[in-house]
């Protein structure tokens, strides 16, 4: 972790390096944050805007992990499909054009954005790395690009409706999980939220076997909007290697939070300071 740190560092164009040190105390929870949104590249426009309740697993640093719940935007083009952070994004809008969306103050909103590019092949995802010190209070993106998956789906005759659609369900394999789908064949659209996909018709409900990860439309509409690949000057990295620092993130977060002890971690629950070795307990959506 503390080799990408320093690759962290030095891809930041401004850093005091005289400053004096002065110790911070944080909490042991990750946080992401908003930021100024920079310039942006148009790669599509919407045929479809669907909106989705997602729920998922986070540390709750007593005795295991509590659900937390965020709003996902999918973006449907006819060549790119873009999947996001509601909230964190009208977040984003309120501190770069001084809006007033509403939105719930929390730290633990989704932290990436994920492109699905037909033409290419292949999926570009972007991870806004969690706040830290050792970043200088700037916001910074690691992206990766891996292809498109093909997921041997099992479609049954089994039906339900989902926000007023007819839908099927479907089964199938994809980054260690098992994922159980319903889809809607009159929306002719074969993706869904994240990375899910490959299948006649929109996903609009999904959940992987463990229950630990859960996406529900909540909403569709005929909306045109660009789709908006955001210059965050980002470090480019492979999918493994990323899988890598980010499960070191978690089993060895002092490295991430701490810089010559400057930084003071305090735990969630008892306000106590911690030393030494402690961890976030980490249980991502891709186990491969």
């Amino acid at each position: 972790m503390k080799q990408f740190a320093l690759l962290l560092i030095w891809s930041i164009q401004v850093i005091n390096i005289h400053a004096q040190p002065c110790v911070t105390a944080v909490g042991q929870q990750f946080q992401t944050l908003p930021s100024p949104l920079p310039q942006g590249q148009t790669l599509d426009s919407t045929r479809c805007v669907v909106l989705y309740r997602h729920t998922y697993p986070v540390d709750n640093f007593t005795d295991g992990f509590r659900t937390a719940e965020d709003r996902l935007t999918l973006q449907i083009g006819s060549r790119v499909c873009k999947t996001f952070s509601h909230d964190l994004h009208l977040w984003d809008r309120n501190l770069t054009y001084g809006e007033t969306n509403k939105i719930g103050f929390r730290f633990d909103r989704i932290d990436y954005e994920v492109f699905r590019n037909y033409p290419a092949g292949r999926f570009t995802v972007q991870r806004r790395i969690p706040y830290s010190r050792i970043l200088q209070g700037s916001t910074q993106v690691v992206e990766y690009s891996e292809p498109l998956p093909q997921v041997d789906w099992a479609i049954s005759d089994e039906a339900d409706s989902v926000a007023g659609y007819r839908c099927l369900r479907a089964e199938g394999r994809f980054g260690g999980r098992l994922w159980i789908v319903w889809f809607a064949p009159e929306l002719p659209f074969p993706v869904g939220p994240w990375k899910l996909g490959g299948l006649p018709g929109l996903i609009l409900r999904a959940e992987d076997s463990a229950g630990d990860y859960r996406f529900e439309c909540e909403r569709i509409a005929s909306e045109v909007q660009p789709v908006l690949l955001y210059d965050w000057h980002p470090v480019k990295m492979s999918k493994p290697r990323w899988q890598k620092t980010e499960r070191r993130m978690f089993e060895h977060p002092a490295d991430y939070f701490s810089r010559n002890g400057e930084i003071r971690v305090f735990d969630l629950t008892t306000r106590q300071p911690l030393d030494g070795e402690w961890t976030v307990r980490y249980n991502p959506i891709e186990l491969e």
